[in-house]
């Protein structure tokens, strides 16, 4: 993933997160909330994306760490855009 679509990236999972829990993403998800964040999204837009998937993603922007790289799909990076 490129910097400028781990950055679209990033902005588009914290505004999904905001709209979700109604605060900023400090933390990373719990498997509580990755799965209460799955369904929101499934309740909003009908699409699925995978709780653990979530919580990887959370784990990645909040620690962004060079190291690990997530590289989500099109599928997801839609979802997400649809949902906020």
């Amino acid at each position: 993933m490129t910097l400028a679509d781990a950055s679209a990236f990033t902005s588009l999972f914290r505004d999904a997160y905001k709209k979700c829990f109604g605060h900023p993403l400090q933390t990373p998800l719990s498997e509580t909330e990755s799965k209460l964040f799955c369904n929101q999204i499934l309740e909003h837009s009908g699409l699925v994306i995978g709780a653990k998937s979530m919580k990887n993603y959370s784990v990645y922007i909040v620690n962004n760490t060079p190291d690990k790289q997530e590289n989500p799909s099109i599928a997801t990076l839609d979802t997400l855009a649809r949902y906020v």
